[in-house]
């Protein structure tokens, strides 16, 4: 209910800025480069334990193993967009309309012992991600300073996640290693993703910093964090065993909501009205 009320105050907000927009004359495009922080987590169905950590590991267990998945995983993913949008002449707000190519990502790894080892010494670790499209609406004022070499902006925007996966294949890490002395034995591991149609909203808010040199505009540097509401993508954290003599699937879920700390550049380029060179503002 919250998320229905900041949604529908933010399209008000954008409704009332619209009637502005023919008295106003900048209009920009923006190309951005990301780099991404991911949150992940385990599906809940699948955990072994009373833990409920949201920035530390989780653990589940399996048969002569326990597995591990971060709940952020560090790894920098690339993130790319392209922006459209409008800069008030003041220069003291802008509105503008996104597309990103995301990736949800999931890092999980697993500790077992070989059957002649006395320690825990065989593991696997994992990276993996799932790219989905991201459509945002931004809305964002300038923070006042007198700097001259840098400019704040506080943004906050709604947008849509969509997952149109068709990848199945998986690269799996073979080990054939013996577990016991009854010859259970645990044959690979690997992560399984899945066909996905998938569409989630998300919110957004963020920081840019424009940099000048010499009263002209050079680039931006930004900070956001990005929210997503409800599942955008599922994969399963997979060991087969040999047990028993009978073949053993054993799958954990692991899921995203494509929510994520990012951090990046991007550099405004005016279009409208053309100039030749980037004063304040773009």
């Amino acid at each position: 209910m919250m998320f229905q009320t900041i949604v529908k105050y933010f399209f008000l907000l954008l409704f009332i800025n619209f009637q502005y927009i023919y008295s106003q004359n900048k209009f920009f495009i923006s190309p951005e480069l990301s780099f991404k922080t991911s949150i992940a987590f385990v599906d809940p169905s699948d955990l072994n334990n009373n833990e409920r950590n949201y920035l530390e590991n989780q653990s589940f267990y399996k048969p002569y193993s326990i597995g591990y998945s971060a709940r952020v995983v560090k790894h920098q993913f690339q993130v790319y967009g392209l922006a459209a949008g409008y800069l008030y002449k003041n220069n003291t707000r802008f509105l503008k309309f996104s597309y990103s190519k995301d990736i949800s990502s999931y890092r999980v790894y697993s500790f077992f012992r070989p059957y002649s080892y006395e320690t825990h010494a065989g593991y696997a670790v994992n990276y993996y991600g799932i790219g989905f499209h991201r459509l945002l609406i931004d809305y964002g004022f300038k923070i006042p300073n007198n700097s001259k070499y840098f400019h704040s902006w506080f943004s906050i925007g709604v947008g849509l996640n969509i997952n149109r996966n068709r990848w199945t294949g998986i690269f799996s890490q073979g080990w054939d290693i013996q577990l016991s002395p009854n010859g259970d034995e645990l044959l690979q591991t690997y992560i399984r993703p899945f066909e996905e149609n998938k569409v989630n909203t998300c919110l957004k808010i963020g920081f840019d910093h424009d940099l000048y040199l010499k009263d002209n505009y050079i680039f931006s540097l930004n900070f956001k964090y990005i929210q997503g509401f409800g599942i955008i993508s599922r994969v399963e954290y997979v060991h087969e065993y040999n047990l028993n003599g009978s073949f053993v699937y054993d799958g954990t879920g692991l899921m995203s909501r494509g929510s994520g700390f990012y951090w990046g550049i991007n550099r405004r380029i005016q279009v409208y009205p053309w100039k030749t060179r980037a004063k304040k503002g773009v």
